[in-house]
């Protein structure tokens, strides 16, 4: 709020250390670019919800042309019986995960067209691009693409050195 009481339309959050929050976190304004980055060592921000996240949504949520940028840091969804998913971007929101590790994402329940994108889901026009050194692991879902999935007018781009390993789905992991 403060940065857009100050008309800032470029912030840049710096992490010393592991963060965990009970709550997704929603991007939706299209007049602020954020980037979320580790200042020195790598950090985690962990879902720590107590139920589970929406079948269109996701832990981190980019929406409503919202432009954000993750650098060095590790997104975790819950390790719990909870679903998950840990990146969602739609809406004409654009995410950039660069040398992000993207982990323990679940979704139990792809109950709109075998949807999955545990890891990372990009739908309705949003775009996600995905480089450096990031990693997709340990991600699951009994719909479609464990790691990543695009459906209506989603785009990904992945470059760089990233790896996807140790995945599953139903039809893709």
């Amino acid at each position: 709020r403060a940065a857009a009481e100050a008309n800032m339309t470029d912030v840049t959050i710096c992490l010393d250390s592991d963060i965990q929050s009970g709550l997704e976190v929603v991007f939706d304004d299209p007049s602020m670019n954020v980037t979320i980055k580790s200042c020195e060592a790598p950090v985690s921000i962990k879902f720590m919800g107590t139920r589970p996240i929406g079948n269109e949504s996701g832990f981190m949520k980019v929406v409503d042309g919202a432009n954000v940028t993750f650098e060095n840091v590790t997104l975790k969804a819950s390790e719990g019986n909870y679903d998950g998913r840990v990146v969602y971007v739609a809406d004409d929101g654009v995410v950039t995960l660069d040398s992000v590790t993207v982990t323990k994402g679940k979704v139990k329940e792809a109950n709109y067209e075998g949807r999955g994108g545990a890891g990372l889901f990009a739908d309705d026009h949003g775009t996600a691009y995905i480089k450096g050194d990031s990693l997709f692991t340990d991600n699951e879902t009994v719909g479609g693409g464990g790691a990543v999935y695009a459906a209506d007018g989603g785009y990904i781009e992945i470059s760089g050195n990233t790896s996807i390993t140790n995945n599953r789905a139903a039809n893709g992991g």
